[in-house]
């Protein structure tokens, strides 16, 4: 079970573990790629809307499609800190 808490501009996922749930990603890009995708469901437009919807229900597998697939709009919703750990 997963369960996320929205704190203003920042979310906590409870319920996973990073280490066994999503083990070829570093848990701190994970973290970034899942705030990205908390601002992209409250603050972006209806497409940034849907891939964040689609990145909550999504498996390990497929969040990597995503991942790869909407980079930059992932970066885009980032924060500073976050987009570091990209060497953005």
């Amino acid at each position: 079970m997963c369960i996320v808490f929205s704190m203003g501009d920042f979310a906590l996922l409870t319920g996973v573990n990073t280490m066994t749930d999503f083990p070829d990603i570093d848990s701190h890009k994970w973290n970034a790629y899942f705030n990205a995708a908390h601002t992209m469901k409250k603050n972006g437009g209806g497409f940034a809307e849907a891939i964040a919807e689609a990145y909550y229900k999504a498996d390990g597998a497929n969040k990597a499609k995503l991942e790869s697939a909407f980079k930059d709009l992932f970066l885009s919703f980032m924060s500073d800190y976050d987009r570091a750990w990209f060497g953005k």
